[in-house]
């Protein structure tokens, strides 16, 4: 039987090294579920200005690469963008940033990309969803994104 909960859980992971002129990208299905939390980790950049190129959200419902659009409101870049890439966002040099998306997926497309490119080579992308709220809650650690699942 699995654990009864008022906000079902999902998590997706993934982690990636990335180069400059490369871009890091992960798909996450939101099927079912009505909201999403989406925390990026950025490794250590060269230097406090160096902010990626691309940090942005685009979403489908087909997971052919060509049927994504961009999410106007998760798009990183000027002030004209949804949100402003800039230097304060990375402060030093020595750690690493991290940037966080809550998404109401109610109105969005089953499929979510992220997508970060760096402007220098970047030691790590890494990416943390919890999709919450979902239709049914998930009962094995497969349907959960784990190796193991554990209930008390």
């Amino acid at each position: 039987m699995a654990f009864p909960s008022l906000f079902p859980i999902h998590v997706a992971k993934t982690t990636a090294a990335i180069v400059t002129a490369q871009t890091a990208t992960a798909s996450i299905d939101t099927m079912g579920y009505d909201f999403m939390q989406l925390a990026v980790k950025l490794g250590t950049e060269a230097n406090a200005t160096s902010v990626p190129t691309t940090l942005k959200l685009s979403e489908s419902d087909i997971t052919d690469a060509t049927g994504y659009s961009d999410i106007k409101a998760f798009v990183g870049g000027t002030a004209t963008d949804g949100f402003s890439l800039t230097g304060s966002v990375f402060t030093a040099t020595s750690t690493s940033a991290n940037v966080v998306f809550n998404v109401d997926l109610r109105a969005r497309k089953r499929y979510i990309k992220i997508a970060m490119s760096p402007q220098v080579t970047d030691a790590l992308f890494g990416v943390y969803a919890v999709l919450a709220r979902g239709e049914a809650s998930p009962s094995t650690a497969a349907r959960l994104g784990a190796v193991t699942l554990i209930e008390g």
